[in-house]
């Protein structure tokens, strides 16, 4: 063997470790969820993943946190999770994707039940996102027009329409348009109350018991799915019907929601962070759109609140809570 046979042979003798310790990483994915309720899909996620034949702590380990509904901790959180060098972030919603993408604009981000992205700033385009995020919309703005649709289809005698609105988040906002020219159009009076934070919650629900709505929108962010018990007490209270874009809504007691389904979205998302971990660009994955949307009614809270539901739509439902 002459010497430069002997140096190669070296150099991969050494190498060999380092390979054999780079085929033998696992990769880290922290998720971050805005409170405890949303944190729940986690679960959804973790099933997508194992349907792609991932397997916790042999194929994949995840770091999870969650907020508590505000923007500051779910940015806090981010911030931790950035720290921690995760390999990638899964986020579910517009609140705490905005949290890591200010966290971080290099580590891959996967999302899902965000409204609108584009909206949002998130990604520049839906078809080439263009930034170190992509996932899953599930089109809350759009469907909120079809949300009002219903509560009028439904609740026909209703002209006084209360819209509970968080100014600090950008779904919301984007939201908040859609649903008011839908009212406009329908002819309803319409109250705009704003909390975007606990202290808030109180003082905007008073001014609004005090205008006397006949229902009560509550649109779709954060901080609102956080507080949902109180926000739908009170509504239960003073005999509101609300209308929701999630069952996490009518099971803690809400009336009525459509919109895509969570869970669906949160599983199939999975499909994204398998794409990156071999190799593919957050920027050059399309954001694709929600496949599944329901229609779920609580029969026994509207009973609750003196409130009758058509047969008709009772028969559409997807789902039906007696």
């Amino acid at each position: 063997m002459n010497r430069r046979d002997i140096v190669l042979a070296l150099a991969a003798l050494g190498a060999a470790p380092r390979l054999a310790a780079q085929a033998a990483r696992v990769p880290t994915i922290g998720t971050l969820s805005g409170s405890a309720v949303t944190d729940l899909l986690v679960r959804d996620f973790f099933k997508g993943m194992a349907e792609l034949g991932y397997e916790e702590g042999k194929s994949v380990r995840y770091l999870r946190r969650h907020g508590d509904g505000t923007n500051q901790t779910a940015l806090q959180v981010a911030r931790e999770l950035v720290a921690a060098k995760v390999d990638l972030i899964w986020a579910p919603g517009t609140q705490v994707v905005t949290a890591a993408r200010l966290a971080t604009n290099t580590l891959p981000i996967v999302f899902a039940l965000v409204s609108d992205p584009v909206a949002s700033g998130l990604v520049q385009s839906l078809a080439r996102p263009g930034t170190n995020a992509t996932g899953l919309t599930i089109l809350n703005a759009d469907t909120g027009a079809k949300r009002i649709q219903l509560l009028d289809e439904i609740f026909p005698k209703l002209k006084r329409v209360g819209v509970l609105h968080n100014p600090a988040d950008t779904a919301s906002i984007a939201q908040l348009s859609v649903v008011s020219e839908s009212l406009h159009a329908l002819g309803k009076e319409m109250l705009v109350i704003e909390a975007s934070a606990p202290k808030q919650i109180a003082p905007a629900l008073a001014r609004l018991a005090a205008w006397r709505p006949s229902a009560l929108v509550i649109l779709e962010n954060a901080f609102f799915v956080a507080n949902r018990k109180t926000l739908l007490e009170f509504a239960a209270k003073h005999r509101w019907p609300t209308i929701n874009s999630s069952n996490e809504w009518v099971d803690a007691g809400g009336v009525l929601s459509y919109g895509a389904a969570w869970g669906d979205s949160c599983r199939r998302s999975a499909v994204y962070v398998d794409k990156i971990l071999k190799g593919a660009k957050p920027a050059d994955l399309p954001v694709e759109r929600a496949a599944k949307f329901e229609l779920i009614i609580n029969l026994k809270a509207a009973k609750a609140m003196g409130l009758s539901i058509p047969g008709a739509v009772r028969l559409r439902a997807d789902q039906v809570i007696e």
